[in-house]
């Protein structure tokens, strides 16, 4: 009976191994890292449909040019999201000059308006809050939106950021002041602030009528 390949915890040691062309590490680094492409892709456009492609594409030429990749990647998660913003922008600006020049702005700036009151409603816990906090960032402009995914949730540096969305650093520390001026402003999570200031003041006053 065949047993299942066994691979280090070391990325370096499955990055070598899936430029040895070994078809089992290629899953294993699909898997790995397929949530994170897909979430920075839905910060580059909304359609699923075109990031879920764009996924496909950008692992299918890793692998047919495995042989000429080189052995030092510091990052393969950096590595892999470069690739699929390029793939991305490349489409959208095709996309733009075979429609109308407004369609790579409707891409680029797509707002949503997540729907906060049903939210409000629900029992205040921490996926709630974090939902909240998520569509508020989805509804930011896109690079925006684009540099708080990658600072807050892929734990980028500044000049990691800067590299990969070719600006320099200061203007992604603008790009996060701004985003985060936004939120602070954003109606949906003043109202959670408040709720949550509620719920602790009515906290405090149990356990001060217990401690009393």
């Amino acid at each position: 009976m065949k047993q299942d390949v066994q691979f280090p915890e070391q990325p370096s040691a499955l990055w070598d191994q899936f430029r040895a062309g070994d078809p089992q590490a290629l899953s294993v680094l699909f898997l790995e890292h397929y949530e994170a492409l897909f979430n920075y892709g839905l910060k580059l456009t909304s359609e699923e449909a075109l990031v879920e492609d764009g996924i496909q594409e950008v692992f299918g030429e890793l692998w047919q040019s495995r042989g000429r990749l080189s052995a030092q990647v510091s990052s393969v998660r950096f590595y892999l999201l470069t690739s699929l913003r390029h793939r991305l922008v490349r489409h959208l600006q095709v996309l733009t000059r075979k429609t109308n020049p407004y369609v790579l702005a409707q891409h680029y700036e797509q707002d949503y308006s997540p729907s906060t009151e049903e939210q409000l409603l629900q029992e205040t816990t921490a996926q709630q809050q974090s939902r909240l906090l998520r569509g508020s960032i989805d509804a930011l402009p896109r690079r925006q939106r684009e540099a708080m995914f990658l600072r807050y949730f892929e734990e980028m540096s500044y000049p990691e950021i800067a590299e990969l969305m070719h600006c320099n650093v200061q203007s992604v520390r603008n790009l996060i002041h701004q985003a985060l001026t936004r939120l602070r402003h954003d109606p949906a999570l003043q109202r959670l602030i408040s709720t949550l200031a509620v719920l602790l003041s009515a906290a405090c006053a149990a356990w001060s009528g217990v401690l009393g």
